[in-house]
């Protein structure tokens, strides 16, 4: 193949290294600690005896370089300084800034000549040029004797002589002339090279402090969630052993060797943050100033200075809320509910500790995790994973059947009586009493100090529970205090449970119903015993007896609070009349109190809805004689004076007037009932 020297000098600066430690291999200080974190990070913390001025170094991972940069922490400097060097993340962004062709030209030696045009060139092949290069021409070539097409480039030069030019494809070799061009394209290579390395990043770590010291350098990175899975052994008198072991990795590229580990978990805040990546401000061009010619300046004036306020104020006024009527119906306002303190027994159960087949590892918990430091240093191959307990001892564990879908399943109440919480995990459940059984497997969340976890592991095939669909019921009730009506909706739904037990034994049956918004529990007593508030709902304990069947209702209350004033009751027409008529006093629930309220204020705005109507009808006839009078006036100006036509529309017009007349007098009356009507309301309203 020609080219040969062209060719030879890209392989040669693509084989070049970009970046060259300081330290020697040998200078890498020992792994001692890994913390691996249930949120899917790990610190590791490397220590090392030094003396005086020391370079360590560090081989990252390249996907963990962003995260070194961001949490690493150096102890152990002695007063001296410290700094951290690597290689640059963007070599051929930064690196051909000055050059003058482009990364993509060395995609080709044909691109590479294209964008040196102008560049003084020496070729050997078929003949000898020096000149300097002109341009780069692609084209096809018929071939004589196998009857295809080649393609090839054509390179021109201008030489003393003048343009001469060679097939790229024939040339020998090809030198550049200018020295400081050809260290560019050698240099540019090796960036290249450089940037296609997908190797881990060296980081070398200066110490400049003085005497005999020793260092610590930590940092977090990414590595896979450790997992807990548990084994319960289900026990006589509500007992049962935990056993937990933690099964973890080690994917860091290198071997962990008589390490302190520990374990954490928790949910940290953990994110990742491209910082080994460079960033420029996008910085605004300003024009050089120069002596411009000064125009005059239109002055567009000012604001009102009252007008502004009064803008200002109604942008920052609040208004306050009122309750109001619309399309028959009153708007709710929200209820506040009251906040109930609960007082629940629990039976207490001392922990009993037994015998460790194997050392645990110590727990400590802090605000935001609990941390399992195993007990002995650990060895771990780099692509090895490993399992090791981590608790084994007895725990509360009491046996219910829980509700789960509309199903009844087998679930054992776990209680954390210890003094750290235990990392969530899956469960697997045996018969401990007699000939050890596989019964299950369950899933419990975080469980903290001192509290419980229901955790289901199998159906339970001697219990049925059928839900009957809901039925509501709306209860109203009213009162009238300071002359506004206080009115009061309920809507109370009601579940009913059919339970069927075939077991030999009583059974605890555990409902959890979730709640809505504004709603309270009102059979069984949210304060009694057996009741317990769960996340968005209620949980109840239910004591089935052994062969029995029973049924539990549970009602629900929301409540929504309106009121209806004077005011309001002016928008009241006769549909919204018919809804209260029919709709609430008909349909809905309530006390003799509440029909009297509902009953008066009909009857009160009785007359004064008629009065309206009839006002509004005695104004459409108005219009009509308004119009036709100014029918009327037209054809007057039309006739002629003393015309017996003239006297007719005369006539007309004295009758359109008394009608008016008539209409006028009409208005006025139901005016007055209306206002009457409204007295009367208001005194009963007043006097209430």
């Amino acid at each position: 193949m020609r080219l040969s020297s062209l060719s030879l000098s890209f392989l040669v600066l693509f084989s070049s290294p970009v970046f060259l430690s300081s330290a020697s291999a040998d200078t890498s200080p020992p792994l001692k600690r890994v913390m691996l974190s249930s949120a899917g990070v790990g610190y590791f913390e490397y220590e090392t005896d030094v003396e005086g001025p020391t370079t360590l170094t560090l081989s990252i991972p390249r996907d963990q370089i962003d995260d070194v940069l961001k949490s690493m922490t150096i102890d152990g400097a002695n007063g001296g300084a410290v700094s951290v060097r690597m290689p640059d993340n963007e070599p051929l962004e930064k690196g051909f800034r000055d050059f003058l062709f482009t990364p993509a030209s060395l995609e080709s030696p044909a691109r590479l000549l294209s964008e040196l045009r102008g560049a003084e060139v020496s070729i050997e092949g078929p003949r000898s040029i020096k000149g300097k290069l002109m341009s780069v021409e692609a084209e096809t070539v018929a071939l004589d004797d196998k009857g295809g097409t080649q393609n090839r480039y054509r390179v021109s030069l201008i030489t003393d002589e003048g343009l001469k030019q060679a097939i790229l494809q024939d040339v020998q070799s090809l030198r550049f002339e200018d020295e400081k061009l050809r260290n560019q394209i050698n240099q540019a290579l090796t960036l290249t090279a450089a940037a296609q390395e997908s190797g881990p990043r060296q980081l070398d770590i200066v110490l400049s402090g003085k005497g005999k010291r020793q260092v610590k350098i930590g940092y977090v990175a990414s590595t896979p969630i450790w997992k807990v899975a548990y084994r319960a052994q289900l026990g006589k008198d509500d007992r049962a052993h935990l056993q937990g072991w933690a099964i973890l990795e080690n994917t860091s590229g290198r071997d962990w060797k008589d390490v302190e580990l520990t374990l954490l978990s928790g949910n940290p805040i953990a994110f990742r943050q491209p910082l080994y990546q460079s960033y420029y401000v996008n910085r605004p061009v300003v024009p050089v100033e120069t002596l411009n010619q000064q125009l005059p300046v239109i002055d567009s004036g000012e604001l009102d200075g009252r007008m502004g306020q009064g803008r200002y104020n109604r942008l920052v006024r609040t208004e306050e809320k009122q309750l109001q009527l619309n399309s028959g119906q009153f708007m709710a306002a929200p209820a506040a509910l009251a906040a109930r303190d609960e007082a629940a027994e629990e039976r207490e159960i001392k922990e009993t500790w037994t015998s460790q087949a194997a050392p645990q590892a110590e727990a400590i918990e802090n605000q935001s995790q609990i941390v399992l430091k195993l007990p002995e240093l650990q060895t771990i191959a780099s692509g090895q994973s490993m399992m090791t307990p981590i608790i084994d001892r007895d725990i509360p564990a009491v046996r219910h059947t829980l509700l789960n879908n509309n199903k009844p399943i087998v679930a054992v109440e776990i209680a954390n009586q210890s003094t750290t919480g235990l990392p969530p995990g899956a469960i697997t459940f045996y018969d401990g009493v007699g000939d050890t059984t596989y019964l299950g497997d369950g899933q419990i969340g975080a469980l903290p100090v001192g509290e419980k976890r229901l955790v289901g592991f199998a159906s339970d095939l001697n219990v049925r529970i059928i839900r009957d669909a809901p039925t509501t019921k709306d209860l109203y009730s009213a009162s009238v205090k300071n002359g506004v009506v206080q009115i009061k909706n309920s809507v109370r739904q009601t579940t009913t449970y059919r339970m069927k037990s075939s077991a030999k034994e009583k059974r605890i049956v555990v409902l959890d119903i979730p709640r809505r918004a504004n709603e309270t529990l009102v059979e069984p007593k949210a304060d009694a015993s057996g009741i317990s508030l769960i996340q968005n709902g209620y949980r109840i304990r239910h004591s089935l007896d052994a062969g029995k069947e029973e049924t539990l209702n549970i009602v629900t209350e929301s409540v929504k609070l309106e009121s209806l004033s004077f005011e309001q009751m002016q928008s009241i027409d006769r549909n919204s009349l018919d809804f209260y008529m029919k709709t609430i006093i008909h349909n809905g629930s309530m006390d003799d109190g509440t029909k009297k309220i509902f009953s008066q204020i009909a009857n009160m705005r009785q007359p004064s809805i008629d009065a309206d109507e009839a006002i509004a009808g005695l104004q459409d006839s108005r219009e009509v004689i308004i119009s036709e009078q100014q029918r009327l006036r037209e054809n007057l100006a039309q006739v002629p004076n003393g015309s017996d036509l003239q006297k007719r529309y005369l006539k007309q017009m004295e009758q359109q007037e008394d009608k008016m007349s008539s209409l006028l007098s009409q208005i006025e009356a139901e005016k007055d009932k209306k206002a009457k009507a409204d007295v009367a309301l208001k005194v009963w309203l007043n006097s209430n």
